[in-house]
């Protein structure tokens, strides 16, 4: 139930306005690691649907299969939005590489494209159909954090999606790694 009496003034934590909260610096291995997140809840997600399917059949053999089919579509549904998160850390992710280790000395740039800019003024090699992949993908995170999608109608990104997304971030990075000595140079 919604309270529609206003809160008492409520203040963000300290801890949570201290945005350095980094120890040993964004890297590659947070995209994959953030993969490897999803993919155990959805493992685990999927474990309790089959322990549950199971568990109905034993006791409801005539409902079983109507109960689990709405249990499973929504279960289904709920994992979309985990993909969705990949998504949006990911990307977060190669943002913040970008402007905490590749080029922590620059001011506070909004948006991918004016990253990407700096990336390429500072002397690293930005193609432009990478910078349109990079780009369209930024644009999909942002859609799916300033007009998210109802509540049962997800966006369906699937795995392959974030693989493809996740390929094209780490390659970026690793070209720009090998350039980065040529570039302080």
């Amino acid at each position: 139930m919604i309270n529609l009496k206003q809160p008492e003034k409520l203040q963000l934590r300290h801890e949570l306005r201290n945005f350095d909260w980094h120890c040993y610096g964004l890297g590659i291995r947070d995209i994959d690691y953030t993969i490897s997140i999803v993919r155990n809840v959805q493992k685990d997600r999927e474990l309790l649907v089959r322990q549950r399917w199971d568990k109905e059949r034993e006791e409801n053999p005539e409902l079983a299969d109507d109960i689990m089919d709405d249990v499973s579509y929504y279960t289904w549904v709920e994992n979309q939005y985990f993909w969705a998160f990949c998504l949006w850390r990911m990307q977060a992710i190669f943002e913040g590489i970008i402007t905490k280790s590749i080029l922590p000395d620059m001011k506070r740039m909004l948006g991918l494209r004016s990253k990407i800019k700096a990336v390429r003024d500072a002397g690293y090699t930005v193609e432009s159909s990478i910078e349109n992949d990079l780009v369209e993908w930024a644009e999909l995170r942002n859609a799916l954090s300033h007009c998210p999608p109802e509540q049962h109608r997800p966006v369906s990104l699937k795995e392959e999606d974030l693989l493809e997304c996740r390929d094209l971030l780490v390659n970026t990075l690793y070209i720009w790694k090998e350039e980065g000595a040529k570039v302080r140079n």
